[in-house]
């Protein structure tokens, strides 16, 4: 059984999927996605069964990437967990220089969205080290405070972090300003559907 980190917090839900030894590599895709990784954000969107999440994984362990995994589902979907799970992935790979955005986030009453976004923004810019954050399952957030965060974060975004969002649908996000900014790449499912020169390398083994 999954162990709490504290409160709400369970620590099997900051675990990526791991990846096996055996596994086809799909270089097409993780070169693309580290050809843009200087973006601050990468979409994927595909429905279940296409390895979303897996080829994530792949990236970053075929990159050694520093990443902060959650994956979300609906009680995570208010922006006090959902700002709590957040704070317990970081912590996983950054002990806090300072303690604003994270005693924010676990006091009572959170103060606005533009202090909560600006606390942490400035936390993130302080950072030494690049790294990535995902967020998968995306599409269990129905609460308009989470993206509105996210749709925050996004419009002044440290260099130093990369956001990855993983979801079976388009996030309601402001997705047209991000392409209009060339601030987004997307990964979609035609690119993650095999090609028959994948399903010929790979053998009989596909993900």
């Amino acid at each position: 059984m999954s162990k709490a980190i504290k409160d709400n917090i369970i620590r099997t839900k900051l675990h990526r999927p791991p990846v096996s030894d055996d596994i086809l590599l799909r270089t097409s895709l993780i070169e693309e996605l580290e050809k843009n990784r200087f973006k601050p954000l990468t979409l994927v969107v595909a429905p279940a069964g296409y390895g979303k999440s897996l080829i994530i994984s792949e990236w970053i362990e075929d990159q050694k990437l520093v990443n902060a995994w959650i994956s979300l589902d609906g009680e995570i979907n208010n922006l006090p967990i959902f700002l709590e799970y957040l704070c317990a992935a970081l912590i996983t790979i950054f002990p806090p220089k300072k303690q604003e955005f994270f005693s924010m986030a676990k006091a009572g009453v959170l103060p606005s969205l533009n202090i909560l976004t600006t606390t942490l923004l400035n936390e993130i810019y302080d950072l030494e080290n690049e790294f990535v954050l995902v967020l998968d399952d995306y599409q269990f957030i129905k609460d308009d405070q989470i993206h509105e965060f996210i749709n925050e974060i996004l419009k002044y975004p440290p260099q130093n972090m990369h956001l990855v969002i993983i979801s079976r649908r388009d996030p309601p996000l402001k997705l047209s300003t991000f392409r209009a900014y060339n601030s987004i790449s997307e990964i979609r499912m035609k690119q993650l559907a095999f090609s028959k020169n994948d399903i010929h390398l790979s053998g009989s083994r596909t993900i």
